[in-house]
């Protein structure tokens, strides 16, 4: 038996789209991947342009298919048969054939940045950390759906008392921040930074403006949402770098 989705959500979803905003859902419970397909149709009926592609992450078990050509090859037979009907069709099925979906692991979501994506799924919630969630997040259109799919509220119930451990990066740009603390005007400057990436950065542009030649040339490249405008920004803002900038994009 159908139910009807409360309207508040699909004003919602409406209203994302309307200022270029993400929206962000927590689905609890076991039957969660089925409210992705009511989620990804509002959103594909709010939006004026193609049907939003999707990001699917997980940590090891996806529990179901991810060919998308097998479960359209499975819908097409049951179709032909006659045996796939309003009554027994699988919305999800009908989802997964239809839509463009990369499922990605975990441990390889640094392969999609600089992708952009209209809806974003994340299951094994227990399984996120902090560089995760900014990462995939960072793939998400203006107006787009994140969706978190966790077991039960347990799960959620964990944020508040979550312990993280300092990660390798963390104590890097740390203790570069603490050997640059009395050292003016670069110590300020990189203690600004949220990663050592970036840190780095802005040490290597201030040691070469420090020449004061304009002959030396200082190029910076990443992946998109690594703070490279920051760390521009940064340099520039010391009074003792006469050195201009340039930003470009190379895909361009």
């Amino acid at each position: 038996m159908k139910k009807k989705v409360d309207g508040r959500i699909r004003t919602l979803v409406e209203n994302g789209v309307k200022t270029r905003e993400r929206t962000m859902f927590f689905i609890v419970g076991d039957k969660g991947r089925d409210q992705v397909v009511n989620l990804h149709y509002m959103l594909s009926k709010a939006v004026v342009k193609a049907r939003p592609s999707v990001l699917w992450c997980y940590k090891t078990d996806l529990y179901m298919s991810s060919n998308r050509k097998k479960r359209a090859k499975q819908i097409k037979k049951l179709q032909q048969r006659g045996l796939l009907t309003s009554e027994t069709e699988d919305p999800f099925a009908l989802f997964v054939a239809s839509t463009n979906i990369r499922y990605c692991y975990y441990a390889d979501t640094h392969k999609v940045l600089g992708n952009t994506y209209g809806m974003l799924v994340l299951q094994d919630f227990e399984a996120m950390t902090p560089n995760l969630l900014a990462r995939t997040i960072e793939t998400v259109e203006g107006g787009g759906i994140i969706v978190f799919l966790i077991s039960s509220l347990d799960s959620l119930s964990k944020l508040y008392t979550m312990s993280m451990e300092e990660s390798e990066e963390a104590k890097e740009l740390r203790e570069l921040n603490e050997s640059l603390a009395d050292t003016q005007p670069i110590g300020p400057l990189v203690n600004l930074c949220r990663t050592i990436d970036q840190g780095k950065a802005v040490v290597t542009f201030l040691d070469a403006a420090s020449e004061k030649t304009l002959r030396s040339t200082v190029a910076l490249t990443a992946s998109r949402g690594r703070g490279k405008s920051a760390a521009l920004g940064f340099s520039s803002a010391s009074e003792h770098n006469p050195s201009n900038h340039i930003g470009t994009d190379l895909t361009r």
